[in-house]
This record gives C-alpha cells, structure tokens and sequence, in this order.
C-alpha cells in the first residue's frame, strides 16, 4: 500500500474494523474517491477531511460518527447530478448496515452527510455535525497555494460548465459563504482556518469580477489553469 492507502486503512479500520465484509466496503469506497474524473473531491479531500477532524476533536472524544460521515460524504460524485449528496447518505445506510452499524448512528452519519449539501447545521447542532462542517470547509482556509490547487480541481471537475456559467455560480456559493457571521463553528476551526477563507474568497471572488478580459485569470498573481 502507498502511505496515502496505509493511513486511510488504519483510519477504516479504526472505526469499522478490519473483517473481509469490512474491507470490501473500503475498496469500494477507495475505488469511488478514486475515479479519474474528481479534480478535487478526491482521496486528498478525503484524508485531509479527516485529519482536521482529528485536529479539532477533545482528547477522548467519540469522533465515529464524524469520521463515518467524512468516509462517505462525497463517496457518490457526479459533477453534473445535483442529488450526490443524498445517494451518499443512501450509499453509508446500505453499507454501515452491511457491516451491522448501530442503525442510530447510521441514521446520524447519513443525516451529517445530507448537511455537507448546504452546509446549514441548525441551532441544535450536535458536536459530530459542528466539526463535520467545519472539517469539510477547511479547504476554503489553507495557505494560498493550496486553495489554489483546489480551486483548479473543482474547475476540472466542471469543465463541462462554460466560463461564464461556471463564475457565476462559483461566485454565488462564495458570496454566501462571506456573508456569513462565521464560516467555522467551532472556536478552534475560526482561529486556524477563518482569517485566511475570507482572504482566499476575497480572492477569487476579485478574478471573476476583474473586467480586463486579457489579463488572464489568476489567483495571488498565479495563473488558474
């Protein structure tokens, strides 16, 4: 296995254990992240969702239904369908009943993975909801470098979006995530992650609006691709 497969295995089996039914649900998750057509929601997305989970958790937290929803929540991806989502929560209800998960907590990771959707937690927000959310939009507050990177994975992944399509909408989810009080919910994620998501927003949001045409699109003065 790469180092990559080595952590994610022990990660599974942590919270799945390692039986043969087990492991054909990972393959099969690892097989899905896996698929040529993911620019960004990919098995990087996957680990680093993960680890920041692991990040922002208490010493001796029960972290299974988080890292559950993590595992699952992107595990159905299809740029051009608008109920991924959703086929992911019914992908972790089939699987973790394969695997005789305690239906509650089935029932929980499927209702943290519809919330991915909107990212919209609700004021009774359980803890697993808060740092899924949060570990989720990480992405949006890593060094610029990075954002670049993902921001190029998620154009690849909508390159059958033409330009104009594509920045509008881009710039619609973006907008809303600035004019949010707070893109982070929990007081550890704001202090790692929210000062740089708005700078990185800012940002792009200022390429799509730039009305010099010639000047090519970039980022932090580093060109998109």
């Amino acid at each position: 296995m790469s180092k990559e497969s080595t952590l994610l295995w022990d990660s599974w089996v942590t919270e799945c254990g390692g039986s043969e039914t087990s492991r054909v649900v990972w393959t099969d998750l690892i097989n899905r992240w896996g698929e040529p057509h993911r620019g960004y929601h990919n098995l990087q997305h996957l680990l680093h969702v993960l680890i920041v989970i692991d990040e922002l958790a208490h010493e001796g937290e029960d972290l299974h239904a988080a890292r559950l929803a993590a595992w699952f929540h992107d595990a159905v991806y299809d740029p051009t369908a608008t109920d991924n989502e959703a086929r992911s929560a019914e992908l972790a209800g089939t699987a973790l009943a394969s695997l005789h998960t305690d239906p509650a907590l089935v029932d929980e990771v499927r209702a943290l993975i519809v919330m991915t959707e909107t990212h919209e937690t609700g004021a009774e927000a359980s803890r697993a909801s808060l740092l899924m959310h949060d570990a989720d939009l990480a992405i949006l507050g890593v060094p610029a470098a990075q954002y670049l990177r993902y921001v190029n994975g998620v154009r690849t992944e909508y390159a059958h979006i033409p330009d104009d399509e594509f920045k509008a909408a881009r710039s619609h989810i973006l907008q809303g995530f600035l004019e949010r009080d707070r893109l982070y919910l929990l007081p550890e994620a704001r202090a790692a992650y929210e000062d740089n998501a708005r700078t990185n927003i800012a940002a792009e949001l200022q390429v799509y609006h730039r009305d010099d045409p010639e000047a090519g699109p970039s980022l932090f003065g580093i060109p998109l691709s």
